[in-house]
């Protein structure tokens, strides 16, 4: 993301393709009861969330609480309007995979990108010997189906 000549407004620095297109900021920060957070939103799109970890509750104008996610139990709110202002409140829980390793636990809870191959990798072998196959019996077909040379010009190639 790159800095544009608005304040407080990020850029992305590659295209993004037409449809649908979700881009996630995410930032921590210290957590202190009470505090208030303001901000702006710059899109024009009713999908702008507000997440806070578990036990953690938002009270403000224009925030719509949509409840917890399943996985990690973060409460979402959504924003309703191109500002918030916002009061942090409560007291954050650790999630089960906080509890159990701490912060590299969370990060390993998550998906992993794995590379799988296409099952036809390693079909190969038989692939190209059924290939080889047809085509060796297209070219034996094709050659006993070519027409005998004439009978004359077998005559003249042994009287002469």
């Amino acid at each position: 993301m790159n800095k544009t000549g608005k304040a407080d407004v990020m850029a992305v620095d590659f295209a993004i393709k037409p449809g649908d297109t979700r881009i996630d900021v995410a930032y921590t920060m210290p957590y202190t009861e009470g505090a208030d957070l303001a901000g702006k939103v710059v899109s024009k799109d009713e999908n702008t969330y507000l997440i806070v970890p578990n036990g953690v509750t938002l009270k403000g104008d224009g925030l719509n609480d949509l409840g917890a996610e399943p996985r990690t139990q973060a409460h979402i709110f959504g924003i309703t309007g191109a500002s918030y202002k916002v009061q942090l409140t409560g007291a954050a829980v650790a999630a089960p995979a906080e509890a159990a390793g701490g912060e590299q636990a969370a990060e390993e809870s998550g998906p992993r990108i794995e590379e799988i191959m296409p099952r036809v990798n390693s079909k190969t072998v038989p692939i190209l010997l059924v290939a080889l196959g047809i085509l060796g019996l297209g070219f034996a077909l094709l050659y006993r189906a070519s027409p005998p040379p004439p009978a004359s010009a077998q005559r003249r190639g042994t009287q002469g």
